[in-house]
């Protein structure tokens, strides 16, 4: 039986700061406060820390714990919850490989505290206790640059002095001569005089002798990272603020405000998992527009809808969520949709007999991935859930044959706006379930990409259908019949087609009709008739506008291929640069390779406006103080941190500007504010301690 659903009512933060800061200490049972001073400690926020200090009974701590993993499901709406079995095995392979040589156990050690954090490196280079360094590990990794990480970087871990744990790096804090041992007698006496007393003095610029003798006698790739954790040119404080970043990457990879609403309603907070899945039948396929760019096309039939009535009205209301990841597992893509629906008295009745599609479209750049839809009713709770495999040829002159689409028909739109499978002038009618009657005709679309002159000329299209694996009816046609394009339609009545499944097998055949290329697929002619959808469906711009550009290059951005990325982020700024979005997506690019300069131009304007993103004024700080005009950019920081909130980023970076004006007392003032936010900063409680002995 369903529960009544409750509305989640939304009440004023500040009302609730009252309560999250009136933090509780209660006795927790063990079972958890080892869930939350253990296995959760990197990656809890400190919002959802004081929140589950404060519940009362086991059943709300049980269903605050499930909420918790709900909120990070990559795959929400499927049994299988991914991000909370690779933390958890994260955990499993730090105490068993990272508590050796250690009282600690393997979860509290600087390398598992990464490792959970993070995950598996792309590599990992060990360099064993030598005469030219003390035991070092360099690990490599991709970042996610939507969450501030750059596209590539190191970790390095080292013991300090040749001895005790393994600790992380800084190139600011330690520089490449805390890697080397005190004496090493490979040296010259004028080496080690020199070496030495860098190591009295400090780094060098450039890395010194220090650098020169690791590059030299250890590893040039190592020597580099003790420079700059970041790949390129950057400065030892960008390696520094890398480290932050990492540290409150798991905090800033989920949104916490529902913390509000559990706190409000934890006597009835079972309501926010009332929600019942319910089967579909879709279909995923891959089109290519004029212009060359590739699109996602989707339709999705979810078997019920449920609607709610208020007076004489309906109404229900459809939430789409779709994900495109890599083989990594690393998101490329992401969005939501809604479809609000309302129905009249007459209008309900035939919505009860007829089904409804939901059908849609995006770009998506070359590659190979994982899509994952998620349909959800936001009145009734159903949902339904669908996920494909796909790829996006890399060229778009490889000889390819595209999808083979099945429709009920199509029908001529000579809008200029894009929608959901229409190609050219014709918005065809997929037939989802590939289920036909002898009454109808079957519409069959697929493109050719890459096509040889001596292919157009003399090629041919072949057409087999079999049943029961015995051909039944075959048609060819010659490829200069369809005209120049890429597109080819074809329709084949059904009249002759007994009741069976089939399968179709379209071929292309060159001058000497031998096959060069093909694909199958099955589909069924059924007795019974098949109630077709009614379909609801978004228009969008024309394939000329630079959306299209600008939703490419975050697609690109968040692979990590930075300079395609900053060319398409590039072309749609040059086409709107009046469009704030463009120009904030397009100057955070920039900012990864140090054009700060690029980036105040930009975006200078927009201050002006005083438009709506208050990123605008974050990347306007990171610019400046990029250049050394720190007074700027702590005012930035200051404007960012007015209008979005007190950020523990924003403070570092306030500190470290207030530092390099050698103001240590702001700088000492912004840092201990940070750490009251969030305590889990090593490196800059170590800033602080610095500044409080030099007082």
């Amino acid at each position: 039986m369903r529960k009544n659903i409750i509305p989640f009512i939304l009440i004023s933060p500040l009302i609730l700061s009252a309560f999250l800061y009136a933090e509780k200490n209660p006795n927790l049972p063990q079972r958890y406060k080892k869930w939350l001073e253990e296995e959760v400690v990197y990656i809890i926020t400190s919002k959802e820390e004081k929140v589950f200090k404060q519940l009362e009974t086991d059943k709300q701590r049980d269903l605050f714990m499930e909420e918790f993993w709900r909120q990070r499901d990559p795959t929400p709406g499927t049994p299988q919850n991914e991000f909370r079995d690779e933390h958890y095995r994260r955990i499993e392979y730090a105490n068993r490989f990272f508590s050796r040589g250690t009282p600690k156990p393997g979860w509290k050690t600087e390398r598992g505290r990464v490792y959970i954090i993070l995950g598996e490196p792309i590599s990992r280079d060990r360099f064993p206790n030598s005469h030219y360094i003390y035991p070092t590990e360099m690990w490599f990794y991709q970042g996610n640059v939507s969450q501030g990480l750059p596209p590539f970087f190191y970790l390095v871990f080292f013991k300090r002095w040749g001895a005790g744990d393994f600790e992380l790096y800084s190139p600011l804090r330690d520089g490449t001569h805390k890697l080397l041992p005190a004496t090493s007698h490979e040296l010259s006496p004028p080496e080690r005089s020199f070496a030495d007393s860098q190591r009295m003095r400090g780094r060098t610029a450039g890395g010194g002798v220090a650098y020169e003798i690791l590059k030299e006698r250890v590893s040039a790739e190592l020597a580099d990272a003790t420079l700059s954790l970041i790949p390129g040119s950057h400065p030892p404080v960008e390696s520094d603020r890398l480290l932050g970043e990492v540290n409150s990457y798991p905090q800033r990879s989920v949104d916490d405000e529902y913390t509000y609403e559990f706190l409000e309603h934890k006597g009835v907070v079972e309501v926010s998992h009332s929600v019942y899945y319910i089967g579909n039948t879709s279909v995923v396929k891959i089109i290519q527009d004029e212009p060359g760019l590739f699109f996602v096309h989707y339709s999705i039939e979810p078997q019920n809808l449920s609607v709610n009535a208020y007076e004489d009205k309906y109404y229900s209301n459809i939430k789409i969520t779709g994900r495109v990841t890599d083989s990594k597992g690393k998101t490329v893509f992401q969005y939501e949709k809604e479809y609000p629906l309302e129905f009249s008295k007459e209008q309900i009745k035939q919505v009860k007999l007829i089904p409804m599609a939901i059908q849609d479209s995006f770009p998506l750049v070359p590659g190979n991935y994982k899509f994952n839809l998620l349909l959800q009713n936001t009145v009734s709770k159903e949902f339904t859930s669908l996920e494909r495999e796909i790829i996006i040829p890399e060229s778009r002159e490889a000889f390819w044959m595209g999808d083979l689409v099945f429709a009920f028909g199509g029908k001529k739109d000579k809008e200029s706006l894009k929608s959901s499978f229409k190609v050219g002038e014709t918005r065809l009618y997929p037939c989802l379930r590939k289920e036909f009657t002898p009454q109808d005709t079957l519409y069959l679309f697929f493109q050719l990409y890459g096509l040889s002159e001596e292919l157009r000329e003399g090629g041919w299209v072949k057409y087999t259908f079999f049943k029961g694996g015995k051909e039944q009816h075959v048609k060819k046609r010659e490829i200069k019949e369809y005209g120049i394009g890429m597109n080819f339609f074809e329709e084949f009545p059904l009249l002759d087609f007994p009741p069976s499944r089939y399968l179709i097998s379209v071929s292309v055949l060159n001058k000497d009709e031998q096959e060069v290329l093909f694909r199958e697929e099955s589909f069924t002619v059924a007795s019974e008739i098949y109630t077709r959808p009614w379909i609801q469906f978004k228009r969008y711009p024309g394939s000329g506008d630079p959306v299209y550009s600008f939703t490419r290059g975050v697609q690109l951005l968040n692979k990590g291929e930075m300079e395609k990325a900053e060319d398409e982020l590039g072309k749609a700024y040059e086409m709107d640069p009046e469009r704030e979005d463009f120009a904030i997506v397009y100057a955070g690019a920039l900012l990864t390779r140090g054009a700060n300069e690029d980036v105040k131009r930009m975006l200078m304007p927009f201050v002006e406006k005083q438009l709506s993103d208050d990123n605008l004024y974050y990347i306007l700080g990171r610019a400046h103080q990029g250049l050394g005009e720190y007074e700027e950019a702590i005012s930035f920081y200051l404007k960012y941190i007015s209008h979005q909130g007190v950020s523990f980023a924003a403070l570092n970076s306030i500190g470290e500007c207030y530092f390099q004006l050698q103001n240590h007392k702001e700088a000492l003032r912004a840092w201990e504010k940070s750490l009251e936010i969030n305590p889990d900063q090593p490196e800059i409680k170590k800033k602080v301690e610095g500044i409080k002995k030099k007082q």
